[in-house]
Parts: C-alpha cells; sequence; structure tokens
C-alpha cells in the first residue's frame, strides 16, 4: 500500500474505527492506543482488500480485537480506580496469626 493510498483509507475511516474503539474499550485513553494499533497494523498488512467496505470491515475487526487483546493482558485484570472506590481501601493481613 502506498502512501497516498493509506492515507485516504485512514483519514476516511479514522472516525468510524474510533467510534467503535470507544464503543469497546469504554475509555478514549484505550481507544486511542486500539485505533493507533490499527492503523499501524493496516500499514504493515500484505492483505489485497477487495473494496473500501472491505478495508472499513477489517479496520474494525482489528481494532476490536485490540480492544479485546487490552483487557485480556495481565496487568489490566481486576483493577479499579481509587475514584470508584466507595470506601477507602485497606490492607489485612490473614497470615499474622
Amino acid at each position: 500500500m502506498d502512501n497516498m493510498e493509506y492515507h485516504r483509507l485512514a483519514s476516511k475511516y479514522l472516525p468510524t474505527v474510533y467510534k467503535a474503539a470507544v464503543n469497546c474499550c469504554r475509555n478514549k485513553e484505550d481507544a486511542d492506543d486500539a485505533v493507533q494499533n490499527t492503523f499501524l497494523k493496516l500499514l504493515k498488512t500484505d492483505t489485497v482488500f477487495e473494496s473500501d467496505e472491505h478495508v472499513k470491515s477489517w479496520l474494525i475487526r482489528v481494532a476490536v480485537n485490540e480492544c479485546k487483546t487490552m483487557f485480556r493482558s495481565f496487568g489490566r485484570k481486576k483493577v479499579t480506580s481509587l475514584e470508584e472506590l466507595e470506601t477507602e481501601p485497606s490492607y489485612t493481613d490473614d497470615h499474622c496469626g
């Protein structure tokens, strides 16, 4: 894929891919990362697209998969922000008698 074609597709589908990523990730920061990874994959892919609709569906699928990958990573599991906690966190040590 040449630069002109990449820029055409990126400018055409960026809003659509971003909306799909925000919907899947549920926050803008993770969606930004997913979209960036998605368009990097577009730049590197050897896929021969049949039409612009094929590109669009491919981009959305890759963006959703990127969001899912982020949530599967070890550091993302069972994380709650301090603002979301209703009570102050406390430390208990069950090993001390």
